[in-house]
Protein backbone atom coordinates (compact mmCIF):
# COMPACT_ATOMS: atom_id res chain seq x y z
CA UNK A 1 0.00 0.00 0.00
CA UNK A 2 1.47 3.35 -1.06
CA UNK A 3 0.89 6.20 1.39
CA UNK A 4 1.92 9.82 1.44
CA UNK A 5 2.05 11.67 4.77
CA UNK A 6 1.31 15.42 4.93
CA UNK A 7 1.14 17.91 7.79
CA UNK A 8 -0.70 21.21 8.08
CA UNK A 9 -1.49 23.83 10.71
CA UNK A 10 -4.64 25.89 11.08
CA UNK A 11 -6.13 28.91 12.80
CA UNK A 12 -8.37 26.53 14.79
CA UNK A 13 -5.34 26.06 17.11
CA UNK A 14 -4.48 22.62 15.74
CA UNK A 15 -2.10 20.86 13.39
CA UNK A 16 -3.10 17.69 11.57
CA UNK A 17 -1.30 14.70 10.08
CA UNK A 18 -2.98 13.39 6.94
CA UNK A 19 -2.37 10.12 5.12
CA UNK A 20 -3.18 9.78 1.45
CA UNK A 21 -3.61 6.19 0.33
CA UNK A 22 -2.62 6.47 -3.32
CA UNK A 23 -4.06 3.06 -4.29
CA UNK A 24 -7.51 3.88 -2.88
CA UNK A 25 -7.27 7.61 -3.64
CA UNK A 26 -8.47 8.38 -0.10
CA UNK A 27 -7.25 10.99 2.38
CA UNK A 28 -7.66 10.55 6.13
CA UNK A 29 -6.71 12.70 9.11
CA UNK A 30 -4.92 10.25 11.41
CA UNK A 31 -3.68 12.63 14.14
CA UNK A 32 -4.89 16.01 15.42
CA UNK A 33 -2.27 17.92 17.42
CA UNK A 34 -3.56 20.34 20.05
CA UNK A 35 -1.32 22.49 22.22
CA UNK A 36 -1.52 26.07 20.96
CA UNK A 37 -3.83 28.59 22.61
CA UNK A 38 -4.24 30.58 19.38
CA UNK A 39 -3.96 29.80 15.66
CA UNK A 40 -1.03 27.93 14.12
CA UNK A 41 0.87 30.22 11.74
CA UNK A 42 3.77 28.06 10.52
CA UNK A 43 4.97 24.46 10.45
CA UNK A 44 8.24 22.70 9.59
CA UNK A 45 9.16 19.01 9.47
CA UNK A 46 12.56 17.68 10.57
CA UNK A 47 14.83 16.20 7.88
CA UNK A 48 14.24 12.65 9.11
CA UNK A 49 10.45 13.29 9.29
CA UNK A 50 10.33 12.02 12.88
CA UNK A 51 9.24 15.34 14.41
CA UNK A 52 7.67 18.59 13.34
CA UNK A 53 7.46 22.04 14.88
CA UNK A 54 4.61 24.54 14.82
CA UNK A 55 4.66 28.26 15.57
CA UNK A 56 1.56 30.10 16.67
CA UNK A 57 -0.17 33.36 17.44
CA UNK A 58 0.18 32.43 21.14
CA UNK A 59 3.92 33.30 20.76
CA UNK A 60 4.90 29.65 21.35
CA UNK A 61 6.58 26.86 19.40
CA UNK A 62 5.32 23.31 19.90
CA UNK A 63 7.37 20.23 19.04
CA UNK A 64 5.46 17.10 17.99
CA UNK A 65 6.12 13.48 17.15
CA UNK A 66 5.35 12.74 13.51
CA UNK A 67 4.82 9.06 14.24
CA UNK A 68 1.54 7.57 13.08
CA UNK A 69 1.59 5.35 16.17
CA UNK A 70 0.01 7.08 19.15
CA UNK A 71 1.86 4.85 21.65
CA UNK A 72 5.09 6.85 21.80
CA UNK A 73 3.67 10.33 21.63
CA UNK A 74 0.93 10.61 24.22
CA UNK A 75 0.07 9.15 27.62
CA UNK A 76 -2.76 6.60 27.55
CA UNK A 77 -5.08 8.72 29.69
CA UNK A 78 -4.85 11.61 27.21
CA UNK A 79 -5.61 9.64 24.05
CA UNK A 80 -8.95 9.87 22.29
CA UNK A 81 -10.25 9.03 18.82
CA UNK A 82 -12.46 11.86 17.48
CA UNK A 83 -13.61 12.40 13.89
CA UNK A 84 -10.25 13.97 13.03
CA UNK A 85 -7.89 11.22 14.20
CA UNK A 86 -6.16 10.69 17.52
CA UNK A 87 -5.61 13.76 19.68
CA UNK A 88 -1.93 14.39 20.42
CA UNK A 89 -0.24 16.78 22.86
CA UNK A 90 3.16 18.40 22.14
CA UNK A 91 6.39 16.71 23.15
CA UNK A 92 7.48 20.12 24.44
CA UNK A 93 6.61 23.80 24.16
CA UNK A 94 9.27 26.46 23.56
CA UNK A 95 8.48 29.89 25.00
CA UNK A 96 10.49 33.04 24.37
CA UNK A 97 8.94 35.15 21.61
CA UNK A 98 7.02 38.24 22.76
CA UNK A 99 4.73 38.24 19.72
CA UNK A 100 3.41 35.72 17.20
CA UNK A 101 5.82 33.19 15.67
CA UNK A 102 5.73 33.86 11.92
CA UNK A 103 8.23 31.30 10.61
CA UNK A 104 10.10 28.20 11.69
CA UNK A 105 12.69 25.91 10.11
CA UNK A 106 14.83 22.96 11.23
CA UNK A 107 18.58 23.61 11.06
CA UNK A 108 19.51 20.06 12.07
CA UNK A 109 17.90 17.17 13.96
CA UNK A 110 17.92 19.04 17.28
CA UNK A 111 17.90 22.74 16.35
CA UNK A 112 15.14 24.97 15.01
CA UNK A 113 15.25 28.64 14.07
CA UNK A 114 12.16 30.78 14.47
CA UNK A 115 11.16 34.27 13.40
CA UNK A 116 8.55 36.38 15.13
CA UNK A 117 6.50 39.52 14.91
CA UNK A 118 8.71 40.75 17.76
CA UNK A 119 11.42 41.27 15.08
CA UNK A 120 13.59 38.52 16.55
CA UNK A 121 15.21 35.38 15.20
CA UNK A 122 15.72 32.69 17.82
CA UNK A 123 17.79 29.52 17.51
CA UNK A 124 16.51 26.76 19.82
CA UNK A 125 18.02 23.59 21.30
CA UNK A 126 15.04 21.23 21.14
CA UNK A 127 16.38 18.73 23.69
CA UNK A 128 17.03 21.41 26.31
CA UNK A 129 14.02 23.51 25.33
CA UNK A 130 16.24 26.58 25.54
CA UNK A 131 17.36 29.44 23.31
CA UNK A 132 20.89 28.92 21.95
CA UNK A 133 21.11 32.29 20.20
CA UNK A 134 18.96 35.34 19.59
CA UNK A 135 19.40 37.73 16.67
CA UNK A 136 17.81 41.09 17.34
CA UNK A 137 19.35 43.35 14.71
CA UNK A 138 20.06 43.31 11.01
CA UNK A 139 23.12 41.35 9.95
CA UNK A 140 22.85 42.07 6.22
CA UNK A 141 26.31 42.98 4.92
CA UNK A 142 25.43 44.11 1.40
CA UNK A 143 22.30 45.01 -0.54
CA UNK A 144 21.82 45.59 -4.26
CA UNK A 145 18.99 47.86 -5.37
CA UNK A 146 19.55 48.47 -9.07
CA UNK A 147 16.16 47.02 -10.10
CA UNK A 148 13.12 49.27 -10.11
CA UNK A 149 10.57 46.46 -10.52
CA UNK A 150 10.07 42.80 -9.83
CA UNK A 151 12.38 40.48 -11.79
CA UNK A 152 11.07 37.02 -12.64
CA UNK A 153 14.09 34.87 -13.57
CA UNK A 154 12.07 31.82 -14.62
CA UNK A 155 9.42 30.95 -17.17
CA UNK A 156 6.29 29.15 -15.89
CA UNK A 157 5.95 25.51 -16.94
CA UNK A 158 2.19 25.31 -16.41
CA UNK A 159 -0.79 27.41 -15.38
CA UNK A 160 -2.81 25.28 -12.96
CA UNK A 161 -6.38 26.23 -12.09
CA UNK A 162 -9.07 24.89 -9.82
CA UNK A 163 -9.03 26.98 -6.66
CA UNK A 164 -11.77 29.54 -6.06
CA UNK A 165 -9.68 31.79 -3.80
CA UNK A 166 -6.05 32.74 -3.07
CA UNK A 167 -3.50 29.91 -3.08
CA UNK A 168 -1.55 30.04 0.20
CA UNK A 169 0.89 27.14 -0.09
CA UNK A 170 2.10 24.35 -2.32
CA UNK A 171 4.41 21.36 -2.00
CA UNK A 172 6.24 19.36 -4.65
CA UNK A 173 8.21 16.97 -2.41
CA UNK A 174 6.83 14.03 -4.42
CA UNK A 175 8.10 14.68 -7.99
CA UNK A 176 4.97 13.10 -9.49
CA UNK A 177 2.49 15.28 -7.61
CA UNK A 178 1.96 18.94 -6.75
CA UNK A 179 -0.29 19.71 -3.76
CA UNK A 180 -1.75 23.18 -3.21
CA UNK A 181 -3.86 24.67 -0.42
CA UNK A 182 -6.01 27.78 -0.68
CA UNK A 183 -8.37 30.15 1.12
CA UNK A 184 -11.29 28.23 -0.42
CA UNK A 185 -10.61 25.56 2.27
CA UNK A 186 -9.52 22.94 -0.26
CA UNK A 187 -6.38 21.02 -1.14
CA UNK A 188 -5.81 20.30 -4.82
CA UNK A 189 -3.53 17.50 -6.02
CA UNK A 190 -2.10 17.90 -9.52
CA UNK A 191 -0.25 15.16 -11.39
CA UNK A 192 3.07 16.35 -12.83
CA UNK A 193 3.20 15.40 -16.52
CA UNK A 194 6.99 15.67 -16.70
CA UNK A 195 7.60 13.30 -13.75
CA UNK A 196 9.96 10.40 -14.33
CA UNK A 197 8.19 7.46 -15.90
CA UNK A 198 5.07 9.37 -16.95
CA UNK A 199 3.99 9.78 -20.52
Amino acid sequence: MVQILKWHGSHDQSAMLWVWNVANNSVDCVVTCRGHEKGVECLAVSADASRFATGGWDNNICLWSASLSNEESSPAKKRSKPDHGNIREPLSTLKGHREAVSGIQWMDFNTVISSGWDHLLKIWDCDLGAIKQEIAESIVKTTFTSHTGWVHPRTPLYDLSGHEDKVLCCDWSNPALLVSGACDNTLRIFKAKHAAGSA
